[in-house]
């Protein structure tokens, strides 16, 4: 019998397995991608890697246990309930579906962590004890002033944490039915859908519930607002569409509980986006005056996204396009994605949702097409950067293919063929979508399935070959637990409808957000909110006991206990022997701020640029031979070769961006990881601890090693010519370097006219590639001033941050040291001395009590 313990921290998303006692990761055999998941640096829940993942080739977690002998195997786990039943889920599939013939027994769950709501109950009384003049007084007398400064803002950092909102952005093309997608997963028909154009605005979904309306629609416009009671969808749907022009964004307050997870919906506070389709900001109607293109590009889809994908919650974003991905818009929006990736090491790329819509129209005619094979060439295209051999960078896409048509139809009850009267409404529309597709997987119209399904399923199985190919829910992106749910439900007494709404790949996509929402979204709120506050709880429990130590020793100091002389000759001893530490330490200081300053701040790949187009320009220049003017067969010829060609630099401009990223990313870890060791040595020692206090346990200490800081430092203004300094960002692409030259090639028109047999090559190449290479310099310089600046930024900060760690220690030693003069002061008088301490011992209490509702076993 093999034991096998397993401890999760939700709110961390680190794992530990321990078989038989050992760490498996410890163990040689252990298999990579399983030491890679657990590795303490990464945050991954457990629900993403305790199933298989065919990316990695990694079979799971019960095939990599079965493999090491024993497959009589006895489960432990600590942690959430909500997540053991998870792990249980999974390895019982697992079991099931992989043939493992594992014999598996789950324990009771130990070291229970409460529930996420629980929690959030108990983080609110904690607050509330936090803010009473009580605790404030504790607090005040800590003379800790970054504990102090964070407690002041307390109330505020809570309130702001509470009130942020979970995003979800829905973007696409036109027409790819971003709209549809939405109103079938919220179970409401209150976006305008149609053929064409239609959601021309950026519109919220804010979850909101109400007695007296069905939704409530407010509009914002030049800083106004204006709110409208809607008693049904249709009202909502009119006021969408009747909104003029001047509406910036139309929010809609509605009910969304149909995409919370259980227990959820009252304390998370969902928003959904549909944003314009992704060619919106140059706009299909070519009658658009120039301040409406202004307004409709003041906050488009890919800024909305850039805003979403940069936020600590880490919110979701939902790609809805077709299977080729070749919309430049669409390209910049994996540019932004693959980023974000790359900044959280693919920790979060569940948050990245891609959707093959209309799906119901694909053509399985030819041999060999197969759903599967279309979802594979979807996420290659996925990670196809264009003009370039670069793979991009998005690991395992999680794709969903969907019919949003049909499951709208089944979300209305369009599922009934509707009357003559009915011919051109909504219904006609919807009921098509349903009975094509439902003739499209069963071979037989709904009508006809109705009387008898039993009798025709195992035929069309057998005989219907594709059949499979619009199951959509089995290519779906979802664990093996939820596939196999489907099965179940499908081989049970279903309607029709309900049938076709699990194959159109609606439930799997909704699952999809559920399911983020209670592994990722939520836990990391709860993070927020824990550490609005834990770090002041744990330096004053610190403090207080530092305090009744000092007392105590005083105490005894003081009775005769211990000689003065002894006493006085151990303090001078710990003082020297510090002071002697400190001096060492210097050295190691100047020694870790040298190795900072050997990071380089240029890098020579940013030059590539400027030499790639000038080896364009000459080549543009030997093929023109210095003619002006050449018949339009030749300058067509050569026209198409610079186009070519300059396809080509943009798609090298951006893979040595990437690289210039890359590199900036690699230095900035390196950075981290010097000071962290630095750190390490300080605390190795012993200049971390005086006493039973640890500077581990300061508010100031905390701020000093959080990553996120290191990564993100705050902006700041250098001088009046650059209003904010310039930072690598997502920006650094292709989309930057076309708005850096007015667009001038992609919007470029053709120089001849309808008479004229003659090109003008030259004025074609002064109007279109002459005016780029000052352009290119300049772009180039920013590029290089940019980097340059960040590396400097972060070297300048690293070095401050080794600083202001000695300086704390001394700040701190000063301190300790006044404390046992107070303490050796308050010693001298007995009844001081015992009120002192049933005062120390009562905070004490009341500290362990507010730390004791909101502790939980951290990995």
């Amino acid at each position: 019998m093999r034991k096998v313990f397993i401890k999760y921290d939700p709110y961390e998303m680190k794992s530990m397995v321990y078989v038989d006692g050992k760490e498996i990761q410890k163990n040689k055999h252990c298999d990579p991608n399983l030491k890679k998941y657990l590795d303490s640096n990464v945050h991954m829940p457990i629900q993403s890697w305790i199933d298989p993942i065919e990316r990695d080739g990694w079979k799971g977690l019960l095939e990599t246990l079965c493999l090491m002998g024993d497959k009589d195997i006895v489960i432990e786990f600590a942690g959430r309930k909500i997540d053991y039943e998870s792990v249980k889920e999974s390895l019982n599939i697992q079991n099931a579906k992989r043939n493992l013939n594992a014999k598996l027994e789950f324990c009771e769950l130990v070291e229970e962590i409460i529930p996420d709501t629980e929690m959030r109950k108990n983080i609110e009384d904690v607050i509330n004890l936090m803010l009473t003049d009580e605790f404030e007084e504790i607090v005040k007398e800590s003379n800790s002033s970054e504990l102090i400064c964070k407690y002041e803002k307390l109330k505020t950092t809570y309130e702001e944490i509470e009130a942020e909102e979970f995003r979800i952005v829905f973007t696409g093309t036109y027409s790819s039915g971003k709209s549809s997608t939405i109103n079938a997963l919220i179970g409401k028909n209150i976006l305008p859908t149609a053929s064409g154009t239609c959601t021309a605005k950026i519109c919220k979904i804010i979850h909101a519930t109400s007695d007296v309306a069905f939704a409530k629609v407010k509009y914002e416009y030049n800083g106004k607002t204006k709110e409208i009671d809607c008693m049904d969808e249709i009202a909502v749907q009119e006021k969408i569409k009747s909104a003029e022009d001047a509406v910036e964004t139309i929010t809609v307050f509605t009910d969304l509980s149909k995409l919370y997870p259980a227990n959820v919906e009252k304390d998370f506070n969902l928003v959904i986006i549909d944003t314009p389709g992704t060619d919106s900001a140059t706009g299909n109607d070519t009658e658009k005056m120039e301040e409406e293109y202004k307004r409709l590009s003041k906050k488009s889809h890919i800024e909305i996204t850039k805003e979403v994908l940069k936020s600590k919650q880490k919110e979701m974003v939902v790609l809805i396009s077709d299977d080729k991905l070749e919309d430049d818009n669409i390209v910049e929006l994996l540019d932004i994605i693959e980023e974000s990736a790359e900044e959280d090491d693919g920790n979060f790329n569940d948050r990245f949702l891609f959707v093959m819509n209309m799906c119901d129209s694909l053509s399985y005619s030819n041999q060999g097409e197969t759903l599967g094979n279309y979802v594979k060439n979807f996420i290659a295209n996925i990670k196809k950067v264009p003009n370039s051999s670069r793979i991009r960078n998005i690991v395992n896409p999680r794709v969903f293919p969907i019919t949003s048509g049909a499951a709208l139809a089944v979300v209305n009850g369009f599922t009934t063929e509707p009357g003559m009267e009915e011919g051109m409404t909504k219904k006609a529309e919807l009921y098509g979508y349903y009975e094509s597709f439902c003739k499209k997987v069963y071979f037989h119209d709904p009508a006809k399935l109705e009387q008898n399904f039993s009798q025709y399923i195992e035929e069309i199985k057998i005989k219907y070959g594709n059949y499979h190919n619009y199951c959509l829910e089995k290519q779906s992106a979802v664990s093996e637990a939820k596939k196999y749910a489907y099965e179940q439900q499908l081989s049970g007494d279903l309607s029709i409808p309900e049938r076709v709404m699990i194959h159109s790949g609606i439930p799997a996509l909704e699952t999809a957000i559920q399911e983020y929402i209670k592994s990722y979204a939520y836990p990391i709120k709860v993070r927020q909110l824990l550490s609005c506050f834990t770090d002041i709880l744990v330096e004053l429990s610190s403090l207080n006991e530092l305090k009744m130590e000092t007392l105590d020793e005083a105490k005894k100091c003081y009775s005769g206990a211990v000689s003065n002389r002894e006493k006085i000759e151990a303090e001078e001893k710990e003082i020297k022997e510090r002071k002697d530490t400190l001096i060492k330490v210097k050295g190691k200081m100047n020694f870790v701020k040298g190795k900072v300053d050997k990071i380089k701040e240029t890098i020579p790949e940013i030059n590539k640029i400027r030499s790639i187009f000038y080896g364009i320009q000459n080549g543009i220049a030997n093929r023109v031979n210095g003619k002006t003017e050449v018949l339009k067969e030749e300058g067509n010829s050569i026209i198409a070769s610079i186009s070519k060609e300059m396809d080509s630099l943009l798609g090298q401009i951006n893979d040595i961006v990437h690289e210039v990223k890359n590199k900036k990313r690699e230095e900035t870890n390196e950075l981290y990881k010097t000071f962290i060791l630095y750190l390490n040595e300080l605390e190795q020692a012993g200049l971390m601890n005086n006493g039973a206090f640890s500077l581990k346990d300061t508010v100031a200490y905390q701020e000093l090693v959080d990553k996120e800081h290191f990564f993100n430092p705050v902006e700041t203004t250098r001088d009046e010519t650059n209003y904010k300094k310039g930072h690598i960002e997502f920006s650094y692409g292709i989309g930057n370097f076309f708005d850096s030259i007015g667009r001038a090639w992609k919007t470029r028109k053709e120089p001849e006219t309808v008479k004229r047999t003659y090109i003008n090559i030259e004025k074609y190449i002064s109007e279109n590639i002459n005016p780029i290479e000052a352009k290119v310099d300049k772009y180039v310089e920013k590029l290089k001033n940019d980097y340059q600046s960040d590396i400097k930024s972060l070297k300048e900060d690293t070095k401050e941050r080794v600083d202001k760690v000695i300086a704390l220690i001394k700040e701190k030693d000063i301190a300790i040291a006044e404390m046992v003069n107070v303490a050796k002061h308050i010693a001298m008088d007995e009844q001081n001395c015992k009120t002192e301490i049933e005062k120390l011992e009562s905070i004490e209490k009341y500290l362990e009590c507010l730390i004791s509702k909101i502790s939980y076993i951290q990995l």
